[in-house]
């Protein structure tokens, strides 16, 4: 028995209390798979006055995890069943007295799990996949028959802990007849006015007569409505809608994403009477216009497929981001200065979108609310990711009211850009990933139709005029039905992985209308690495660094697509090793991001092009290992995520080698001006060479706003492929961007007799210092950072450019401490190494 604050969950409290070693180091995940097969109970107390004693009692979970009976003073007074779900239970007065107890007894999820697995087999004869769990990722099976995080059981970047808690707030509502809960205002666009509709959540006693008066008020554009509603209380949690009504125009500034305007968000506040109680309740929302073109790329050819782009405020917005994972296997964890960093990293790498991805949790409010105010879309999954479902009443009941409730959550947030109905479930069955003879195709799509057809009927009806996708991927078609090949790049969104090409070369990649998933693993920083395994198993292939990387196959695909361009001596110095997996993370990574805005106003002669987006696999992390992520744990930036800002620079030159090594250069510019009177200059670099450049072209060109354009395809003697080339930007003799293309391969032997040294660190701001580096020679990926003293845990911080070559024999950067007391930063406190000598 031990204490814990609420919210929380059981890892975490028997770690507090000493319980149970920290969960994250070493194999920890598996020595500990005995708490999630396991019931636990949660108990506290609370009193009651005399007073109190008369009124109506609620009690409310915002959030328990999961499969929960909950008695007060050893009564019973409801079950839970989803942990995306509130559940409020009415207290009946007679079991109540001033010192009273309430417990919430949860079960093991794994085991509620199999046994639901079990019982609908017995009942359907069907094994509804994933029967079982990849073996890689040590985890748990059928995830797919519980209402929690689809990736608690594991997956092929995390571990497996199949959480229980309350992780959410418990309030204990009293009150006579009426308590205003929540309110969601519906915010949207159509027949060239807005429209708002408001549904109220309230709690009431049970058989009593209301009279509310409603008012609402947005006071910065002098807007109210009013409205009355005298309801019976037939139960004690009851809702109503206030009518669609339109909102006056005169005095709205819109909401647009980040990089085509401002964030213009206004107070809404609703305020209610009955009898002599008065509440009130205020939210922030914006207002903006969205649309999905879907339109014919070629009306003369419709062979050529469909367009996929989205229209906010009716600018076309190439949507620039990544994918988000939850925030924290234990989600009560992840902190409010985690996610200022996590927000903080997104702007700082010039992103405009975040996809919330179907395997995790709905984004939390203080996470969409941030979304909201800096300007970042959200393209958000419903939570159903790589498996099938069952489709029996119980339970598509029990995700019907979880759907409604989120979605009434979500919808208010300016930053919503549309909802998806799961993750990659029609890729499965396309691509067989669960071949069985009785639960063949046909049944499975049968299944998968029978989940969706009332999930996304459930959101249309809350989110009536919002874009909603069937899947990603998808053909982008709103039909139930399923996409005979849910990849194809003519139509809707394509998921890109390929371990066994060379990422380098964009001829070996696709040219989608819409890349919503892509990427390639590395291993986190050394430094990160070294807190969750013993010294002695910071090894490539040591029992730990095997278990933590649970990517099928990954343990041999990682070295042999860094083998494609880097030497390696072995793999068990895996400090040098692990900065190259992040160097080539970081060109695949680049490289593809490039390509697909390249793409932005270019169409091949078979319809390809016409891209809008490049959202790349993964933003972040939940644990130490081997993953796809360009932050790592500790919430530092990997090699990836410098070169991922770099490519969504809204001006971007990209420049290429094609199969038949001719040189191609495409100017990007998604801005909403033109770029006129520009100058481009290609230089190129040989290493060993002090310096010495070559001027490849200069060329003059105008691009016109919010497109992309092919400059050139040249050939040059001799051959480019050892050199690197750096493309440089200027429009009116002012640099607006500058590009650097590496050899495809770099042999440890070119570069044994570079050197790079810091020889100032000036500081400019309170927590912004400048650096000055000298070398004689190119340098290739050079690494900064702070000295490992200065590593704790409380750190957050990232410099202005990493990983980078250096082309000049003075280079600048800028170290940023956004969190953290680091002291005054000298020299001595800076550390750099670059491509082959990086530990």
């Amino acid at each position: 028995m031990g204490e814990t604050p609420i919210p929380n969950d059981i890892y975490t409290a028997l770690h507090d209390n000493n319980f149970i070693p920290d969960p994250y180091f070493g194999s920890n995940d598996e020595y500990l798979k005995w708490i999630g097969r396991a019931p636990w109970s949660f108990f506290t107390v609370f009193n009651l006055t005399t007073e109190e004693m008369n009124k109506v009692k609620v009690i409310e979970f915002k959030g328990v995890d999961t499969i929960a009976s909950v008695t007060v003073n050893q009564e019973f007074v409801g079950n839970t069943n989803n942990m995306f779900r509130t559940f409020a239970f009415i207290v009946n007065n007679t079991i109540l007295r001033e010192n009273n107890e309430v417990v919430v007894n949860i079960e093991s999820p794994v085991n509620y799990a199999e046994t639901q697995f079990q019982e609908y087999k017995n009942i359907t004869g069907d094994e509804v996949p994933p029967v079982e769990a990849p073996k890689v990722q040590k985890g748990e099976s059928h995830f797919n028959f519980i209402r929690k995080t689809q990736s608690s059981f594991s997956w092929d970047w995390g571990p497996s802990f199949p959480t229980v808690g309350i992780y959410q707030p418990v309030y204990l509502h009293s009150f006579d007849h009426f308590k205003l809960t929540q309110f969601s205002p519906y915010v949207y666009y159509s027949n060239n006015s807005f429209w708002m509709t408001i549904t109220v959540y309230y709690y009431c006693k049970p058989d009593s007569e209301l009279n509310i008066y409603f008012k609402v008020e947005i006071p910065e554009i002098k807007y109210r409505k009013k409205h009355y509603s005298n309801p019976k209380c037939t139960a004690f949690a009851q809702q109503l809608t206030i009518p669609e009504h339109i909102v006056p125009t005169n005095n709205i500034k819109l909401w647009y994403p980040r990089g085509y305007g401002s964030q213009t968000m206004y107070n809404i506040t609703l305020k209610t009477t009955n009898g002599n109680k008065k509440e009130s309740l205020t939210k922030k929302i914006g207002f903006k216009k969205v649309l999905l073109d879907q339109s014919l790329v070629n009306k003369d050819n419709i062979t050529t497929g469909n367009n996929f782009a989205y229209y906010v405020n009716d600018i076309p917005v190439f949507l620039k981001g990544a994918n988000f994972i939850p925030a924290s296997v234990f989600p009560s964890k992840f902190k409010e200065k985690q996610l200022n960093f996590l927000m903080h990293s997104i702007v700082e790498a010039n992103m405009n979108t975040l996809r919330v991805w179907g395997g995790g949790e709905w984004l939390r409010d203080k996470f969409i609310e941030a979304a909201d105010e800096m300007g970042i879309l959200i393209f958000h999954d419903l939570t159903f990711a790589c498996a099938l479902y069952p489709t029996n009443k119980e339970f598509l009941d029990n995700v019907k009211k979880e759907i409604k409730e989120q979605v009434l959550r979500l919808r208010p947030h300016a930053s919503l850009l549309s909802f998806s109905g799961n993750n990659e479930l029609e890729a499965a069955i396309r691509q067989q990933w669960w071949p069985s003879e009785k639960y063949n195709q046909t049944k499975q799509i049968q299944d998968y139709l029978n989940l969706m057809k009332p999930v996304l009927e459930t959101v249309k009806r809350y989110y009536p005029s919002g874009v909603i996708l069937r899947s990603s991927p998808s053909n982008g078609g709103a039909e139930m039905e399923v996409d005979k090949n849910p990849n194809d790049e003519l139509f809707g969104d394509i998921h890109y992985y390929n371990e066994f090409i060379n990422l380098y070369k964009t001829f070996n990649l696709q040219t989608p209308r819409c890349a919503t998933e892509f990427g390639v693993p590395s291993f986190p920083l050394s430094s990160t690495m070294k807190k969750y395994v013993n010294a002695s198993e910071y090894k490539y292939f040591s029992k730990a660094m095997l278990a933590r990387n649970h990517h099928m196959f990954g343990v041999f695909t990682l070295p042999l697509m860094v083998m494609k361009h880097f030497s390696i001596q072995d793999t068990e110095s895996l400090g040098s090793f692990s900065y190259l997996t992040q160097i080539h993370q970081a060109i695949a990574l680049q490289t593809q991001i490039e390509h697909y805005r390249s793409y932005r106003s270019v169409l091949t002669e078979d319809g390809k092009g016409h891209t809008m987006c490049a959202l790349y696999w993964q933003l972040n992390d939940v644990w130490s290992g081997i993953t796809w992520s360009t932050i790592d744990f500790d919430q530092r930036w990997k090699v990836a995520h410098y070169y991922v800002k770099k490519a969504f620079r809204d001006v971007l030159v990209s420049m290429h080698l094609d199969e038949h090594g001719n040189l191609q250069v495409f100017v990007v510019n998604d801005l909403a001006v033109p770029l006129t009177n520009a100058k481009l200059t290609i230089e190129a670099f040989q290493l060993n060479t002090e310096f010495k450049k070559r001027l490849l072209s200069e060329n003059k060109l105008d691009v016109a706003a919010l497109s992309s354009r092919k400059i050139r395809t040249q050939s040059y003697s001799p051959d480019l492929s050892d050199l690197f080339l750096k493309a440089s930007l200027f429009s009116y003799d002012k640099l607006v961007t500058s590009n650097v293309l590496s050899p495809d391969y770099l042999s440890e032997y070119l570069v044994r007799d570079v050197n790079v040294t810091v020889t100032d660190v000036v500081r400019v701001e309170h927590s912004t210092y400048k650096l000055k580096l000298l070398s004689r020679d190119v340098v290739p990926y050079v690494w900064l950072d702070l000295k490992p003293r200065l590593l704790t845990s409380d750190i957050r911080y990232h410099f202005s450019d990493n990983g980078f070559t250096i082309l000049s024999n003075v280079t600048s950067a800028y170290l940023y401490i956004l969190d953290g007391d680091v002291g005054d930063i000298k020299v001595d406190d800076i550390s750099v190494c670059w491509v082959y000598n990086c530990q």
